[in-house]
């Protein structure tokens, strides 16, 4: 076998590395594998990558040749399993530049036999009888786990016959010399040697040389071949024996480990399908086995013939899906070493941060259960998860403290408790339902309170107090234990809808969603009465789906499409939108207090808790598998803690962020 190498560098594209590997064999052992022949390119290319393609064909080269194979098919498995593992470890340890950007062949030969698989923009091409075939695209098919959990997964296998060549290129070079008509003029050539290629690629030599790229050119004499002929699928005319054709066939059941290609006459091909077909159909078809008893094969081809058709046409369905879903894994990949370019020169950049979320949700649809490249949707999501995760400030607790248990062995029985609202008393944890019960702990009692009224929602007022709006227009008073007085407020107007009371210095502050409206009631704590009055003013800016109020001297709503409004003095100032990922579905409270420098936001939808500045900028977020049934947040004073109730559980959180003294 003639072997060609032929590079082509453009100093323009100093990102572009490339690169061809032939390993012949030294010794007896190695003889038996046969020869070994590789091809890689890698774009975008970042400078810890720049032995990646060394470094890659020597882990093949290495496996392959080991004496404990037996043939070359099984040595060439070994050896891309150990550049998958290999290829993974360095994506864990967060080296993806070379995601989206590897194109790679690997080649084995031996008498006449061919094994072959590649990734990436790398071209096999088969020149043969004036015919030049893309011995490789059929690849792309492959239902494979790609990147980054399998690289390399398919092997193909096929026989060669004399004088044919076979040319392994890179994308750029495919392209040139495609679109110069030049493999036209390599495939005419009868006999192949540095003199016929320089004929051939001298005239292009000044634009050869504004491209960067490789070119292994294999071409097989007559002396490469036993006497016996080559074993290849035949139809009908025997001149019309093609390599072409074994490889189509071959690829009917893409995915598979393929093995040796067999003579097989039209004859027996046939009597082969229809027997194979005939015994699936038997046992679930009474009807079909009367048909065979009959000897109606007419019929029975017929059949056999319709099932054949609706077999292809799901199959080609099938296989457009599987490429729309490739074409999205490729996408994301090469987005992929994008951001790790950006990162490589700025470790903070917001185009890397847009670029991971943007790939995320891409993934989404293909880490679906239907999904054919699931699992390879999911490992990647890992791996942008941990960027994004940089980027804001998430951090993940695994065995967050619970304080607190309830145990509902007071509920009288037939009741039901199931605790919705959560209020901290001087360190104690107060839990209430939809209902009329309040549950906490005095010491190791758990005690129950029981209301005449239903209790909404409530607040922490003076000396140590509870008061709790129920519906229509009442607060409750609950202190130490018990409960002391119900206050009738009066009415904004009629079809007032109160969703969320916050409290500042003593007075209460109400969103009424039904109006759009902050109403405040003005508390004095003599006569224990209130007045009412509408605090914005009228021509200003409404809140829009309000549903939680917080108040630090200013008031903040946490409105209806997940975005903040900030008032002062009864007028809007301003409304933040915030950027964050885990992209917001739904947040349910909003809670700050004067003196603290941040807002703390709850997410049951994403399990989490958001910590923002005051400007909205993102400063922390927690996350925990235990949050998975979160119903309302209290934090402390000094905004030190938080407390969540999940389920029965009250879990709380220490908060490491520098905070400001209370100025309150």
């Amino acid at each position: 076998m003639k072997i060609f190498e032929l590079h082509f560098s453009s100093k323009k594209q100093d990102k572009y590395l490339f690169d061809s590997f032939v390993y012949e064999p030294e010794n007896a052992t190695e003889k038996n594998l046969g020869s070994l022949y590789m091809v890689g390119q890698l774009t975008n290319n970042l400078p810890q990558n720049d032995r990646f393609l060394d470094n890659l064909s020597s882990i093949i080269k290495k496996e392959f040749f080991k004496a404990c194979y037996s043939d070359s098919e099984k040595a060439l498995k070994g050896s891309l399993n150990s550049a998958n593992e290999s290829l993974s470890e360095l994506s864990q340890e967060g080296n993806v530049g070379w995601l989206g950007n590897l194109g790679f062949a690997v080649l084995n030969y031996k008498n006449s036999l061919l094994n072959f698989t590649r990734v990436g923009n790398v071209k096999i091409l088969l020149m043969r009888n004036d015919e030049i075939m893309d011995i490789g695209q059929n690849l792309e098919f492959q239902d494979i786990e790609p990147y980054p959990l399998k690289v390399f997964s398919n092997i193909v296998t096929g026989k060669l016959v004399p004088n044919d060549k076979l040319l392994i290129l890179t994308g750029d070079i495919h392209e040139y010399l495609t679109e110069k008509g030049l493999l036209n003029e390599i495939n005419k050539s009868t006999k192949i040697n540095d003199k016929t290629l320089n004929h051939i690629l001298k005239p292009h030599k000044d634009s050869l040389i504004k491209i960067s790229g490789t070119c292994l050119l294999l071409f097989l004499g007559q002396s490469e071949f036993l006497e016996e002929k080559p074993e290849i699928l035949s139809f009908g005319d025997e001149s019309k024996k093609s390599f072409s054709f074994a490889f189509s066939t071959l690829f009917l059941r893409p995915g598979k480990f393929i093995g040796k290609i067999f003579t097989i006459k039209p004859l027996l091909f046939f009597k082969s399908i229809i027997t194979k077909l005939s015994n699936k159909l038997i046992q679930r078809f009474f009807w079909f086995r009367f048909l065979i008893r009959k000897k109606n094969f007419v019929v029975i081809l017929i059949l056999i013939s319709m099932l054949i058709a609706a077999n292809f046409m799901f199959r080609q369905d099938e296989r457009m899906v599987m490429q729309k879903e490739k074409d999205v894994l490729e996408e994301v990949l090469q987005k992929i070493g994008e951001a790790q370019n950006y990162l490589a020169i700025d470790e903070q950049t917001p185009i890397a941060d847009k670029i991971f979320q943007e790939c995320w949700e891409k993934l989404k649809p293909l880490s679906e259960p239907e999904s054919h490249f699931r699992k390879d949707a999911q490992e990647l999501q890992i791996l942008i998860w941990s960027e994004l995760a940089y980027f804001h400030k998430i951090e993940v607790l695994d065995n967050p403290p619970s304080i607190l248990e309830a145990s509902f062995a007071q509920i009288p029985e037939g009741e039901i408790f199931v605790p919705e609202k959560l209020i901290m008393v001087d360190d104690v944890p107060y839990l209430y339902d939809s209902s009329t019960n309040i549950f906490h702990k005095s010491g190791e009692e758990d005690l129950l309170i029981a209301s005449d009224h239903i209790l909404d929602y409530g607040v922490n007022h003076i000396n140590s107090s509870i008061v709790f709006f129920s519906q229509p227009n009442f607060l409750v008073f609950l202190q130490n234990g018990q409960f002391k007085e119900t206050v009738t407020l009066e009415t904004p107007s009629p079809d007032f809808n109160f969703v969320d009371m916050s409290v500042f210095n003593s007075n209460f502050y109400f969103i009424d969603s039904q109006n759009e409206e902050i109403i405040k009631y003005r508390f004095f704590k003599d006569s224990n009465t209130l007045t009412r009055n509408i605090w914005l003013k009228q021509q200003t800016k409404k809140p829009t789906g309000a549903k939680s109020i917080a108040i630090d001297g200013n008031i903040w709503t946490l409105n209806g499409d997940n975005s903040i409004s900030r008032y002062s003095i009864g007028l809007h100032q301003e409304t933040i939108i915030l950027d964050l990922f885990p992209l917001p579905i739904e947040f349910t409270e909003i809670k700050t207090y004067a003196g603290l420098p941040y807002l703390y936001i709850l997410e049951p939808a994403n399990n989490r808790i958001v910590i923002l500045d005051k400007a909205g900028k993102i400063v922390k977020q927690y996350q925990s598998q235990n949050f998975d049934n979160l119903k309302d947040m209290v934090i402390s004073r000094d905004g030190k803690e938080i407390y969540l109730l999940n389920g029965k559980f009250v879990y709380r959180i220490e908060v490491d962020l520098p905070m400001k003294t209370e100025v309150e």
